[in-house]
């Protein structure tokens, strides 16, 4: 989180960041989050999946600045919104934001997490089709075929 607080502050309020989602953060940290209501919007508990929707109906950018990540499904959320995502190069992220039209930038490095910010606003994602209902239906249908004979 001190990464993308840090590119708050390097982005100079070009941009609102919402920070949301449960979790403990050191206080110095949440101390600059809160006390800079004019870059920062701080949710720091359970989102409702209505509060989330809501939030991916603001948003002009994702952000996922992990330093280490495995498997996710906010990118393909985030697509399916229509909102571009920005993420730290980790894990599953390498793969799965690549497939969105997101941008990566290296982990730990809050410059370039500002710049992958402003280079993704305006961007369209693309939800791949590979992972529309319809085709994993279809998918798993074949795969019945396959097995059950």
């Amino acid at each position: 989180m001190d990464v993308l607080v840090e590119a708050g502050f390097h982005l100079k309020g070009k941009i609102r960041i919402a920070i949301a989602g449960p979790g403990r953060l050191p206080k110095e940290l949440e101390t600059k989050i809160i006390s800079n209501p004019d870059i920062f919007e701080f949710y720091n508990y359970y989102l409702q999946d209505s509060e989330v929707a809501l939030l991916f109906q603001r948003a002009s950018v994702c952000v996922l600045p992990y330093r280490q990540a495995t498997q996710s499904s906010v990118p393909l959320i985030s697509a399916s919104f229509g909102v571009p995502v920005v993420a730290t190069a980790v894990g599953a992220f390498t793969e799965d934001v690549a497939k969105i039209g997101g941008v990566l930038v290296p982990p730990g490095n809050p410059i370039a997490l500002a710049e992958g910010i402003l280079s993704a606003l305006g961007r369209k994602p693309f939800y791949p089709s590979e992972f529309d209902f319809s085709s994993i239906a279809q998918r798993f249908v074949e795969w019945y075929k396959l097995f059950s004979n």
